[in-house]
């Protein structure tokens, strides 16, 4: 089992430098030993941050601790572009945890989860199940987990595999995995909370700063009808949140940890000041259900204006 200290775990796509624009080392290292010493446990990652230097870092500054969380991925491949490479075959997997366990510097991996799957990937890759068994067997992977492409996939895959867990896209302008809420509450595993500041939209109190034109940052490659409805989004809930007295960071985060969801909710930050909002959030005071109600209320007003346009194509590779 998956052993929780903190309901807030460090998302670790901006370590890898190609996501929210450039970053160092020895920032990366301040991150993550500070994010250590607040109390959290759990750490997200892939092979694709960074086409690996996230997966490096955190090899290179986590101690060896039991009780630390690294969680990382497995099926799509590092790409630069709008096309996302998928490939669930053993051999892609086990040379995907070879390499992950290389950078890592670990003897086998807390929790590998498939990254993003197709909704058909168990008929195109019809071993997947014998390739999870046989490299837990094998004592590369102590428990396997699931990172969901869209919210929508939850229903039919979450039963497909015993999931030590499963994620998704979850905050407060995209609430989609809500319609399926009622299926939750018995799940044996943990849910997690991904992009819940929405790729950084949520974690600013104005409008400037948003990385839609570095090439370093993968916002710069949505569409310009797509930053704008996220942009609109972003305001409305801002607005909301200084009605209620609080940051709009504080409002996003302490929203997934208080919907009655997730076990983690796993915001990324690119400096410490960003990772000290973070934590200061998680602990602020909880939210009531009185404003829980205005955030749906907020949400139910503005979510036909926030159609996912996404510029990414899945392209299944050998």
């Amino acid at each position: 089992m998956i052993k929780k200290t903190s309901q807030l775990g460090l998302g670790c796509w901006g370590l890898g430098g190609d996501a929210y624009g450039s970053i160092d080392d020895s920032l990366s290292k301040s991150i993550i030993y500070k994010a250590i010493d607040s109390g959290i446990n759990f750490f997200d990652t892939s092979p694709t941050y960074g086409f690996g230097k996230s997966e490096e870092r955190l090899g290179k500054y986590l101690p060896k601790n039991e009780d630390l969380i690294i969680a990382t991925k497995v099926g799509m491949k590092a790409h630069s572009g709008t096309e996302v490479p998928l490939n669930f075959s053993f051999k892609s997997i086990e040379e995907s945890i070879d390499e992950s366990l290389f950078r890592l510097n670990i003897e086998s991996i807390p929790l590998a989860q498939l990254h993003s799957p197709m909704i058909d990937y168990k008929i195109i890759f019809p071993d997947i199940f014998e390739t999870l068994e046989l490299l837990s067997e094998r004592g590369k992977v102590r428990q396997w987990g699931i990172s969901l492409a869209k919210p929508n996939h939850f229903t039919s895959l979450k039963n497909d595999w015993k999931w030590a867990s499963i994620e998704f896209n979850f905050s407060l302008i995209d609430q989609r995995i809500l319609e399926y809420e009622n299926q939750c509450p018995n799940y044996p595993g943990i849910l997690i909370a991904r992009t819940p500041l929405n790729f950084g939209f949520l974690a600013k109190q104005s409008k400037i700063g948003y990385l839609v034109e570095d090439p370093k940052s993968h916002l710069s490659k949505w569409s310009k009808i797509q930053i704008e409805k996220w942009d609109f989004a972003a305001t409305e809930m801002r607005k909301l949140s200084e009605k209620l007295g609080r940051t709009l960071t504080e409002l996003a985060i302490r929203f997934t940890l208080d919907a009655n969801l997730v076990e983690y909710s796993i915001p990324g930050a690119m400096n410490l000041n960003e990772l000290e909002e973070n934590i200061s959030a998680s602990k602020a005071l909880p939210l009531t259900s009185d404003e829980i109600f205005e955030i749906y209320e907020v949400y139910k007003k503005i979510e036909n204006n926030l159609n996912l346009i996404t510029p990414f194509k899945d392209v299944i590779i050998d």
